[in-house]
């Protein structure tokens, strides 16, 4: 895929992140602040606010399963 987008001449930009295997919850914030500084996602006016108003998908919280009933202990 490079290669062709190399060939075609079409502009491209990258932001990659090594993580570490399990919750990457954390590191997909970290990644997200500075694409909101590049590419202006929240306003600058909300800029204050940002970080509220990201909200991690409820599809995220099913990833490790539902936890230990706390009757278990």
């Amino acid at each position: 895929v490079l290669k062709m987008l190399c060939t075609e001449d079409i502009s491209m930009a990258v932001m990659l992140m090594f993580c570490s295997e399990g919750d990457n919850i954390p590191d997909a914030f970290a990644l997200v602040y500075p694409l909101n500084d590049w590419l202006h996602l929240i306003s600058e006016v909300n800029v204050f606010l940002s970080r509220l108003n990201w909200r991690v998908p409820p599809s995220w919280m099913l990833l490790f399963g539902s936890g230990l009933p706390p009757l278990l202990f």
